[in-house]
């Protein structure tokens, strides 16, 4: 598991166990849907104040502290005993790891469950149509005339079933990503063609 949110473990440590089992639970059980935020802004606000935590920006911090902790967790399928000595290891207290690992044991098939229900509504999406846009970005500064340009590429899917239900995905490449992008693209395209032969 990689990590590098120092900060934000040494205030897990100091949360009461009762709050913290609540907070990871809830995280646990919403991390699954993209569409719905873990806690409201309203809820964020109170949580704060029950933590005794000043700023926003640092309640924000440890909420996607904790996110990210659960998606690792969920993504390498961890055993509950692997869980405490990672977490140990990014420096989260034992008792604080021991909890983790507890609510993981308990809610985690769930969890994995609800996953693996996401990306087979992912999966089963098609391409069916590619959209681009040119962006040009200009500032001026006392150095001269300072130009970023940007492609957009708007990716439609639609359900195998019904092309009624349409996502669309919007990803934004400077030259060097763009560049990048299409030399993977030509690989796989090679690799594909090799198989056909």
């Amino acid at each position: 598991m990689i990590f590098s949110h120092a900060k934000y473990i040494a205030i897990i440590n100091e949360i009461q166990d009762d709050k913290l089992i609540r907070i990871l639970t809830r995280i646990l059980e919403r991390i699954h849907s993209k569409d719905t935020a873990i806690f409201t802004q309203d809820e964020q606000l109170k949580l704060q104040s029950v933590l005794g935590i000043n700023e926003s920006v640092v309640m924000k911090g440890l909420i996607e502290t904790l996110c990210v902790l659960w998606e690792q967790i969920v993504y390498h399928l961890l055993k509950p005993k692997v869980i405490v000595s990672q977490l140990v290891g990014l420096g989260v207290s034992q008792e604080k790891a021991l909890l983790c690992a507890q609510i993981w044991a308990t809610h985690g098939s769930l969890v994995c469950e609800r996953f693996r229900d996401r990306s087979y509504l992912i999966a089963n999406q098609q391409l069916v149509d590619v959209n681009c846009k040119l962006l040009l970005q200009t500032s001026h500064s006392s150095s001269g005339h300072l130009k970023t340009v940007l492609t957009q590429v708007d990716l439609v899917l639609a359900h195998d079933d019904t092309k009624q239900h349409k996502n669309n995905i919007s990803i934004e490449f400077d030259h060097e990503q763009l560049s990048q992008f299409y030399n993977q693209l030509e690989s796989i395209q090679t690799q594909i063609d090799q198989l056909q032969k």
